[in-house]
């Protein structure tokens, strides 16, 4: 017996649409106060069915506490469907859906996607979902399998730029997922004058971000790779190496276990093949890395190995060395301290990671000559146009690879292959250098 509504919430076009839609995966995408939190809640109960549990998450508990969790509660209680709520040892709502029956939300804290693992569901709703990392996404969605059925999952969320997993899930037209914007001053429950007080603050990008909900290209002034050149560089890839150019280098970030990838980046002279990717389990040992770089040379067994070569990347150059006499191994010390110079003589470096992506800069560079091409992919782009740069005394500093994986979710695995594919490492003590290619 299907429960009633004691009352409807009034939607905006945007709310319906997304409260209408069976796509599998659903986004809604608002500026401040266009009701982001509001529509998800009053979504999640209108699709709760008897006696099937559910999960809300949100960024961590101080959000959960402070706004997830009282509105669905209003919401519930507006709807006269809120039944109680149990704090033991983590929030949990039952709501009514008939006389008799109910059903479970689950309310959890995404610090710490792991503890989301459990419970299997029938539906999801991430609320704030820009706030958390790619892995909370992953790990909900394999649990979408209650009484053997595949459930949904809804995302909520202001949008953090196009280098963020959430647009890479929901805004590049993905199967069985749709997105619905939302504007601030589309939601008529705001003051009348509160969008256009914001305006009056927020500018440029950072306004169509915070008040038309759009996926806006961050400022490139700081970006050490700028989206542009990026995707030139993508735009120019065709198929094959060009006619009779070998193997010239190969750059591998090397990850054991966990969630983080081993990445091959294969170079022939400009044109860099698609990305080898293999996840952390499939490579639990230098050994089984080294077996993959292997076999991703084939019969070119002379071109440079530009290993990230500490840590996990250790044991595969040591690998690597033992099974070829011809391998040219480099491991290389991203943190390792660099003198070099940019194209121009003004800028040094702080480390050799820094180098290298400058080195890359340089090869995009439009006035290069290059003309580097780049294997059409979406996880290589959004990592690549991500990282930051400022300079010091005119030494350059790029942003640090655990402050990238905090903003955009993953590890940056391919740019940073891709860029150790662009050293040349020097062998008998000569320098590191960047590749230099003519027009």
């Amino acid at each position: 017996m299907t429960r009633t509504v004691q009352r409807q919430i009034g939607l905006s076009k945007a709310q319906q649409a997304f409260r209408n839609s069976k796509a599998l995966y659903r986004g809604f995408v608002g500026g401040r106060g266009a009701g982001k939190t509001c529509v998800g809640a009053y979504d999640l109960i209108r699709r709760a069915r008897p006696n099937r549990t559910y999960l809300v998450g949100s960024p961590t508990y101080t959000i959960l506490d402070d706004t997830t969790l009282p509105t669905f509660r209003a919401v519930a209680e507006d709807l006269g469907v809120f039944k109680c709520i149990k704090k033991t040892p983590r929030p949990n709502i039952e709501i009514r859906t008939g006389k008799t029956t109910v059903a479970t939300v689950r309310f959890r804290s995404m610090e710490d996607p792991d503890t989301a693992r459990g419970p299997n569901l029938s539906g999801a709703w991430l609320d704030e979902a820009s706030g958390m990392v790619r892995g909370a996404f992953d790990i909900v969605i394999g649990s979408l399998r209650e009484a053997g059925e595949q459930g949904w999952l809804s995302a909520t969320f202001t949008p953090q730029g196009l280098s963020h997993w959430t647009y890479e899930m929901f805004g590049t037209n993905r199967p069985n997922t749709e997105i619905f914007h939302s504007a601030t001053r589309d939601n008529p429950y705001n003051h009348e004058s509160f969008a256009a007080t914001l305006a009056q603050t927020y500018t440029g990008a950072f306004a169509e971000q915070e008040l038309e909900g759009k996926f806006v290209d961050e400022d490139e002034s700081f970006a050490v790779l700028p989206a542009t050149w990026v995707r030139a560089a993508m735009e120019r890839w065709q198929e094959g190496p060009p006619p009779a150019t070998p193997l010239s280098s190969l750059g591998v970030d090397v990850a054991y276990g966990g969630a983080d990838r081993t990445v091959i980046a294969r170079r022939y002279r400009h044109w860099f093949a698609p990305l080898l990717k293999y996840s952390g389990s499939q490579t639990p040992s230098g050994a089984a890395a080294a077996y993959f770089v292997r076999q991703s040379m084939g019969q070119e067994p002379t071109a440079l190995i530009n290993v990230d070569g500490i840590g996990y990347g250790a044991a595969c150059c040591e690998a690597l060395t033992q099974m070829h006499p011809r391998l040219q191994v480099m491991p290389v010390n991203f943190g390792a301290g660099c003198d070099c110079r940019d194209r121009t003589q003004l800028f040094t470096f702080l480390n050799i990671r820094a180098f290298a992506y400058w080195s890359l800069r340089e090869a995009l560079d439009p006035t290069s000559g290059m003309a580097l091409a780049l294997p059409p992919d979406r996880e290589l782009e959004a990592e690549l146009t991500a990282a930051r740069w400022t300079a010091v005394g005119g030494v350059v500093r790029i942003e640090r690879k655990e402050d990238i994986k905090k903003r955009i979710g993953r590890s940056p695995d391919c740019a940073d292959a891709v860029a150790l594919a662009v050293l040349l490492p020097g062998f008998g003590g000569e320098p590191l250098a960047p590749i230099r290619l003519s027009a």
